[in-house]
């Protein structure tokens, strides 16, 4: 759907936002976005005011959607959509993530979220993403074409109390960063990225709105932390609070010459100097940075507790182009593999469509859609989205034969194909919100 306004019937219209609807928007938010407890999730209604107000580096009310009931003027139903630039092993591709998607209660059940979420997809492919993705709650975003395909959050942690002490003299100094640290955070941010397969792209100009542009009390608002060692930028950290006995370290990116352990450490140590003298035995301190970091490697004797991550939902509609734009690294997976220089094509099942690959001497030399006439067309299947986790690196062949049964290879040689191309590898992405 890309022609709006447009009649949903039943007296409702979708349609753009635009920047009066900022006041009904905070308004609707307050009615549907509550805590557990039943109470108002402010952080998300000042988040929701600050990607209306002109702030933000990307967003504006005319990539809202709005389906209003022209009975009452009334906003019933809402979500938006935040471009921002991912990179795959480097290579960059555009993303729309799609977030605070609500609807009022006597609205639901209606179909309302399906439309706003064509007309996304269509706002998004329109300015040239290869995907999208969105965080929320376990099974909803499946029927939209989506699946939990990239880590999100997981990690190890500790109790406050239970860190080493800090050398003395120490060395390090962990301060509360500022505007003029943007362009270093950025640095560290970039390399520390390299280690991941799937990350988020920031630019300098995005940290700087991100330590100075951010609404108070947003609920992506959070402190910024840089670390020192002997007096020279070591490293980044951001932080906040998760609940009333958790601290969550979101980001701990330190320089390896500086030393991951102590870095990391020394970030602990200033989070747990957070903490008032009575909080310190019932805090945990969570290094939330995913299932494989080298602060929770160098620290298995500290952060002994782990956790285990949720997931990104992310969909990609057009499974060729997003594969030949990232042929580069799937040709050099191949290229360090037992598979180098292969020849043929790989044709792939996915039940409701699919798509084939053609390698020529280790190459990808055109990738297109499959139209499978029946379940056993195809050299592998893939039930429902799932291709995804192995395209994003969540899952091997192995384990994902093992947990979906109804995922097959015709034999070995194809298992081990698609495993040289699409490896298992670690990703992190510290999204634009």
């Amino acid at each position: 759907m890309t022609g709006l306004p447009a009649d949903l019937g039943d007296g409702l219209v979708l349609r753009r936002g635009r920047p009066e609807d900022a006041g009904p928007l905070q308004d609707l938010a307050v009615e549907v976005f509550r805590e557990e407890d039943g109470s108002v999730d402010e952080p998300v209604v000042a988040w929701m005011g600050e990607l209306l107000d002109g702030s933000h580096p990307v967003v504006t009310p005319d990539l809202f959607t709005i389906v209003e009931d022209t009975g009452n003027r009334e906003i019933v139903s809402t979500l938006c959509l935040i471009p921002q630039e991912w990179a795959y092993s480097g290579i960059p591709f555009g993303v729309g993530r799609v977030e605070l998607v609500g609807t009022r209660e006597a609205y639901r059940r209606r179909g309302l979220i399906r439309r706003q979420m064509d007309a996304v997809h269509a706002w998004s492919a329109g300015r040239g993403h290869l995907a999208q993705a969105i965080t929320g709650i376990p099974w909803f975003y499946r029927q939209f074409g989506y699946d939990m395909a990239v880590d999100l959050g997981g990690g190890r942690s500790c109790r406050a109390d239970a860190l080493p002490l800090a050398p003395d003299p120490d060395p390090w100094v962990v301060r509360p960063a500022t505007a003029g640290d943007a362009g270093e955070i950025a640095r560290i941010y970039d390399d520390g990225m390299d280690r991941y397969l799937v990350t988020c792209r920031r630019s300098a100009g995005v940290w700087a709105f991100e330590l100075g542009g951010r609404a108070p009390g947003s609920a992506w608002s959070r402190p910024h932390l840089v670390v020192e060692r002997d007096g020279r930028t070591a490293g980044v950290a951001t932080y906040h609070r998760f609940s009333s006995d958790t601290v969550w370290l979101t980001l701990c990116e330190i320089d390896p010459s500086a030393g991951w352990r102590d870095g990391t450490l020394a970030v602990l140590r200033h989070l747990t100097g957070l903490l008032g003298e009575g909080e310190r035995s019932r805090f945990t301190l969570r290094l939330a940075h995913g299932a494989v970091h080298p602060g929770a490697a160098a620290l298995p004797d500290v952060l002994t507790e782990a956790r285990r991550p949720y997931a990104w939902y992310i969909r990609v509609a057009d499974l060729p182009a997003f594969l030949r734009r990232v042929a580069p690294v799937l040709e050099w997976n191949l290229s360090e593999s037992p598979f180098a220089g292969h020849n043929g094509t790989l044709r792939i099942n996915t039940y409701h469509g699919g798509f084939w690959i053609r390698l020529e001497d280790g190459a990808l030399a055109d990738a297109g859609e499959l139209a499978p006439m029946h379940p056993e067309d195809g050299d592998a299947a893939f039930p429902d989205h799932s291709f995804l986790q192995l395209l994003f690196g969540r899952r091997s062949m192995d384990r994902l034969l093992e947990a979906r049964p109804d995922c097959r290879a015709k034999d070995d040689a194809v298992a081990g194909l698609l495993d040289a191309l699409f490896p298992e590898a670690p990703s992190f992405v510290f999204a634009l919100a």
